[in-house]
């Protein structure tokens, strides 16, 4: 029987993320694995919003406010980059420290090259979250892999090994193993 939880693969155990992260991370395993008990069904292998819609939820759970998908003005791209209408994929936070978040998910082809893409995408769309409008900005990539074999073996290695590049890194187990999700951050 797998662990239901949040393992950390890669973070400072003394800095606030890793302090809030962590409770909210295993959340999202509890809630993850309550998904597949219950429903036969792991919410992390839908698409980005499903995925964001649950870790908000387990965001709430931890003691945490948090917002998912909602309209909010960010830095366009260009000279002075100016003001545009846009979207934050997540905000958590209290009175006392905020996050912005910006996700993006992948479920197949775990190689080096396409984590790095993904995670470098969540980053630049963070990186435009106005820096007065959290504490902190953080880019996110959800990796989703499912399967049995060599395949799955050598996708779960290279997803190991990529924690290794990020600021963050979080491994979930739900499920009795069969929702097993990779959560990568790295700072703005």
């Amino acid at each position: 029987m797998v662990k239901v939880g949040a393992e950390k693969l890669k973070g400072n155990e003394t800095r606030r993320e890793y302090r809030c992260f962590q409770p909210w991370l295993d959340h999202a395993a509890l809630l993850a694995e309550r998904f597949y008990r219950e429903c036969d069904d792991d919410p992390f292998a839908y698409n980005e919003t499903a995925s964001v819609s649950l870790l908000c939820s387990a965001a709430i759970a931890s003691g945490q406010l948090a917002l998912a998908e909602f309209a909010q003005e960010k830095r366009g791209l260009g000279r002075g980059r100016p003001y545009v209408g846009g979207r934050w994929d997540m905000w958590m936070g209290s009175d006392r420290f905020q996050w912005g978040l910006e996700f993006k998910q992948i479920k197949t082809r775990f190689m080096p090259d396409r984590l790095e893409q993904g995670l470098a995408a969540a980053w630049s769309c963070a990186r435009a979250i106005e820096r007065t409008h959290a504490d902190q900005r953080l880019g996110c990539l959800i990796a989703t892999p499912r399967g049995e074999g060599a395949v799955y073996h050598r996708a779960l290695a290279n997803l190991e090994a990529f924690a290794e590049g990020c600021d963050y890194a979080w491994r979930i187990d739900a499920g009795d193993g069969h929702c097993r999700t990779f959560l990568f951050f790295r700072t703005v």
